[in-house]
């Protein structure tokens, strides 16, 4: 949730997450109820404390993607717009914890 990411991602987790040496995706959620300005620091932020997360990215409150104009709500196609969204060495990151945890 963007108007206040640590409550959803609390220290253990992060902690339990980097000692697993997973890569994560982080999102942050009910983007467009947030100003610009707050979701870059969060952004920011989120990078700093977590550097194993692959990539954070954005979504708005109804579960659109923020720059997609005719994404539709469903699971998949947020799946989809966030594999289109990372670069090829954040999927390769998020493709080996897969892996690591037998869902390759």
């Amino acid at each position: 949730d963007s108007r206040h990411p640590l409550l959803h991602l609390p220290a253990e987790l992060r902690g339990a997450l980097r000692r697993r040496g997973e890569a994560v995706v982080l999102v942050l959620s009910k983007a467009d109820l947030v100003e610009e300005a707050a979701l870059r620091a969060w952004e920011g932020h989120l990078r700093r404390i977590c550097p194993h997360a692959a990539a954070v990215l954005r979504f708005s409150a109804v579960g659109r993607a923020m720059d997609v104009s005719r994404a539709r709500a469903g699971a998949g196609s947020r799946r989809r717009w966030l594999h289109a969204h990372l670069t090829s060495e954040e999927r390769a990151r998020v493709r080996r914890g897969a892996e690591r945890l037998g869902g390759g």
